[in-house]
């Protein structure tokens, strides 16, 4: 009966079949457009999240919802505290409160009065979702009054969303007599919205499908779990979680979990740093190496522009392990096709390696100490020496010819001329420059100083490098001998951090209220550049010759672009149609030669999906 009263309260006649998740899609959809804010003149929302503390105290009569992960999606540093820290000088920046009847003011009536006065500094917040009229002893004590008259599920959902900038905030409420100290405000959306399909003309079914892969993935072994965040039209409308962290592991994905994501670490990290300098003049994309680094003659004259679009005539990469082995130690051949005789260390799916290699003395330990100070596992320890052998490698390495050819020293050299340029190593310049001004947590270099292992997900069991299980310490070679930072590879991150990134590229260099770069540095960066190349500046893009294969689905745009990660990760972004798809795994567990997550085009038939959800 209820379904049938809210149907003709929307004008469906009975010929119309609604079923009920479409009426609680309406439903929703219209509590999101009833968010009503009443704040000081003087108040501000949460933008440049540098040095920003945000807490919240849940005083709800209620607590049916969780309201913790609302809250931590958007700034993973939010915290759970009592107001007490309002009255001293610990008290955060913001502090919210969740409200939702008389019974919960009138405890938080007397919990304020209990205060006396709070720190002037502190914006404090109500999020309140109800019926009853707001308590006038409590309204002194709020800067600002997020509203919404709604005891639906998700009503905490949507006001935190709009206290975030998530959702729009408009004026198209009056003031209610009790609210007459705090005039009526207004706010444009500014981050990501958590909504549903429908909210941006995706059909739901069609992308439920994405599960039927998903499941495909790990019951075929071609990875034992992973994530899929899709956005539109800066709204996440999928995000979930499939499968464990490794397949003899029982602990299931979460949103939380960090993935090693490789190869995206390129235009992740190092790539929105490298548009801040241009954008700010400090790079210039036409100068050579050498107005910047000291480099060998025959490197000296290649361009910024060159290391971006991969054109530079370097090598593909640096050969980590035999940089560190014992040439007296290779007796016989080093590689064969077949296992057999000594190589049977099994690193290709028909390469086979000798097993008894020796590391070349005195460069590496097994417990870290003043001389072996740079973690390379987490029983593997090097000298800082190393990270000068590699860059020398890079320095003298053959100069090939110049036509495209992807290459990791690119963006090694990309990271020696931002670290120069700035006097600060890359990830202290990634967290202080990128992630915190964005409110981004959950993505960093080196995860194991921030976070328990438990929250990071394990790759390869690599048994003839590192010789153990590859688990909170970086998958790539070169990097973990550069300490786990390089210009290549290095960040771990969650899919719903990966978007924030993607959602401030779409939006030309500006996510939450902060701009990094330009839009017309966002424009350029993005388009391809050479007819003998599909490459932007940094980007991948899709194929757009004939019998060439795309690292994309066939459907997906020429204009769109993004980038895939060698441990099994991608991130893909269509200005066209407003689009972010996220696609995290660890198909290098428990072996980095395992292919079937490329030959079940497992990432490219769930891109196809998400086309035809929008009706593509």
């Amino acid at each position: 009966m209820l379904i049938v009263l809210i149907a003709m309260s929307l004008g469906l006649t009975s010929q119309n079949y609604v079923d009920v998740a479409m009426v609680e899609d309406m439903k929703r959809e219209a509590d999101e457009k009833s968010v009503a804010l009443y704040a000081k003149l003087s108040y501000t929302r949460p933008e440049n999240m540098s040095n920003v503390d945000v807490a919240f105290y849940d005083i709800r009569t209620n607590i049916d919802v969780n309201v913790v992960p609302f809250m931590k999606r958007y700034y993973d540093a939010s915290y759970s505290a009592h107001p007490s820290v309002l009255v001293n000088n610990l008290a955060p920046k913001y502090f919210v409160f969740f409200v939702d009847d008389i019974d919960s003011q009138r405890r938080l009536v007397t919990m304020l009065s209990d205060l006396k006065s709070v720190n002037k500094t502190c914006s404090v917040v109500m999020l309140y979702a109800g019926h009853d009229d707001i308590d006038k002893q409590i309204v002194r004590w709020f800067d600002a009054i997020y509203m919404l008259r709604s005891d639906n599920d998700w009503a905490f959902d949507l006001l935190t969303q709009a206290f975030w900038g998530g959702i729009e905030v408009t004026l198209s409420k009056d003031n209610p007599p009790y609210l007459d100290t705090l005039p009526l405000r207004a706010f444009a959306k500014c981050r990501l919205a958590y909504s549903l399909p429908s909210s941006v003309g995706m059909n739901r079914e069609i992308l439920d499908s994405v599960d039927i892969v998903m499941d495909k993935m790990i019951s075929e072994g071609a990875s034992p779990g992973g994530v899929l965040l899709v956005a539109r039209n800066g709204r996440v409308v999928l995000e979930r979680s499939y499968g464990h962290t490794t397949y003899k592991s029982r602990q299931n994905v979460t949103h939380n979990h960090l993935y090693d994501i490789a190869s995206l670490s390129k235009v992740v990290g190092t790539l929105p740093l490298v548009m801040k300098y241009n954008t700010l003049g400090v790079i210039s994309l036409n100068d050579p190496l050498k107005a910047y680094i000291k480099v060998p003659k025959d490197k000296s004259d290649i361009k910024i522009e060159d290391l971006l679009l991969h054109h530079s005539g370097l090598s593909s990469g640096v050969p980590a392990f035999m940089l560190c082995v014992d040439s007296a130690s290779i007796v016989g051949r080093l590689y064969s096709r077949y296992r057999r005789g000594h190589n049977t260390i099994q690193i290709e799916p028909r390469l086979y390696m000798l097993n008894n290699l020796l590391f070349r003395p005195n460069i590496f330990s097994d417990a870290k100490s003043e001389k072996y100070r740079v973690e390379v596992s987490q029983q593997m320890f090097t000298t800082d020496s190393f990270r000068i052998r590699i860059f020398d490698y890079v320095d003298n390495s053959k100069l090939l010819s110049p036509k495209y050819r992807y290459s990791d020293l690119n963006f090694i050299y990309l990271q020696r001329v931002l670290e120069s340029a700035s006097g600060v190593t890359l990830d202290n310049m990634f967290r202080s420059m990128i992630a915190e001004p964005l409110g981004i947590c959950r993505m960093c270099y080196r995860p194991m100083e921030y976070y328990r292992q438990q929250e990071i997900v394990p790759t390869e069991n690599d048994r003839y490098f590192r010789k153990s299980q590859v688990w909170g310490t970086v998958h790539d070679q070169t990097c973990a001998l550069l300490g786990g930072v390089a210009g290549h590879a290095g960040l771990f991150a969650t899919a719903g951090e990966l978007a924030k990134i993607g959602q401030l590229y779409l939006n030309g260099g500006t996510y939450g209220g902060v701009r990094l770069f330009s839009s017309q540095v966002t424009n350029d960066y993005t388009q391809r550049h050479r007819d003998d190349s599909r490459r932007g500046y940094g980007f991948d893009k899709p194929e757009f010759r004939e019998g060439l294969k795309s690292p994309v689905a066939q459907c997906v745009p020429l204009s769109s672009y993004g980038h895939t990660g060698f441990t099994g990760t991608l991130m893909w972004i269509d200005p066209e149609n407003q689009l972010v798809y996220i696609f995290l795994s660890n198909r290098i567990s428990p072996d980095a030669y395992n292919t079937k997550l490329t030959t079940l085009n497992i990432r490219s038939d769930i891109h196809s999906i998400i086309y035809r959800a929008m009706g593509k």
